[in-house]
């Protein structure tokens, strides 16, 4: 027997996985549906997404799929965005980035002399350093010392560790100098809750994803990703629990044996997974003697910043937007500085 503590996509993605592997699931949610920060308002004939919008990685989604025999993209519907979506600056025309390095090239060499051919080499880079990460270190535990000192990573770990003691904004600066094009391979530390002036430069890989992979939506929308999720777990008698939060995780041993739910009833199983948020899990359901960090390390720990969404039901149709609109103003550190040194919200945001 499994448990899932949160209906989350992880969880959901797992639930099937350990399903499919014989085991009994439970998955325990806190909330009325799953998928966590994936959900969606329907009101007045408008339906509008709630968190995640970008669909990203789609080989990712592929291969989970074709675990079970699957192909994400007939089952989602997908759709490649072309154009990818549309930068406004604050004194400068807008941009349209169609999501090929090919195309794009043009774009950025029209801005900085050099720029496009120096957008080449920079994705081809990304792309290596995108490839070598889904190769050899995403879907790698590391359990084994093969593992760790496969070749593949050692001929390539010099290059890896300088992107990841560099920060994006000094590995991006190296190549260009006009404060948009720094935007356009920045503005992704917005999504990952950091700031280019502090986040590592293997982040670079994300350019991968924007001028190669590019920018996919499922046609029925983002909830469709948990509709289909929770299909593909029918077949293997997963089973949700909603409104049901957990208390605490019940440890004997140095070992997860089950839960405790607000009823004071507990649950025993074989398997207990969390995909709470880790500071949730390390702080509320574990005991003091069974978390892996003290209090200290996370007084220390800079969480990302929340967002504030407006959902706007327009009659009609805005020619001059796209599905997906981003907006820059000139004080691009000034930004990041304001919310992460600061730590207030920006006079004039991006």
């Amino acid at each position: 027997r499994a448990i899932i503590i949160g209906a989350g996509y992880g969880g959901m993605a797992l639930a099937n996985i350990l399903g499919k592997a014989g085991y009994r699931v439970d998955v325990y949610e806190k909330n009325a549906t799953a998928g966590g920060r994936i959900a969606a308002i329907h009101k007045d004939g408008y339906v509008f997404d709630l968190g995640p919008s970008w669909y990203l990685m789609p080989e990712v989604f592929e291969q989970y799929y074709q675990l079970f025999g699957e192909s994400a993209e007939t089952r989602l519907d997908l759709m490649r965005f072309n154009p990818g979506y549309k930068v406004y600056f604050e004194k400068y025309p807008t941009l349209t980035i169609q999501g090929d390095v090919n195309v794009d090239k043009h774009t950025f060499e029209a801005i900085e002399s050099g720029a496009g051919r120096k957008l080449e080499r920079y994705v081809a880079h990304s792309s290596q350093a995108y490839e070598l990460a889904v190769k050899h270190f995403l879907y790698n535990n590391f359990l084994r010392l093969r593992d760790v000192f496969a070749l593949p990573v050692i001929m390539n770990a010099p290059r890896m560790l300088a992107l990841v003691f560099a920060n994006l904004d000094r590995h991006v600066s190296r190549v260009f100098r006009d404060i948009r094009l720094k935007q356009l391979l920045e503005y992704h530390m917005v999504f990952l809750g950091s700031s280019p002036f502090q986040a590592p430069a293997i982040y670079t890989l994300m350019s991968h994803l924007d001028y190669r992979s590019g920018v996919y939506y499922p046609r029925r929308g983002m909830l469709s990703l948990v509709q289909d999720m929770q299909a593909l777990g029918t077949a293997y008698d997963v089973e949700y629990h909603y409104n049901s939060p957990v208390q605490q995780i019940l440890v004997e041993g140095g070992k997860a044996v089950g839960v405790r739910l607000p009823d004071g009833s507990e649950v025993r199983a074989d398997i207990v997974v969390s995909n709470a948020d880790m500071h949730h899990t390390e702080t509320v359901l574990l005991a003091p003697e069974h978390q892996s960090f003290p209090a200290r390390y996370w007084a220390k720990r800079q969480p990302g910043p929340g967002a504030l969404l407006v959902s706007l039901g327009v009659e009609g149709t805005l020619p001059d937007l796209m599905h997906h609109n981003l907006y820059f103003v000139d004080n691009w550190r000034e930004n990041f500085d304001s919310i992460y040194v600061d730590k207030k919200v920006p006079e004039n945001a991006s």
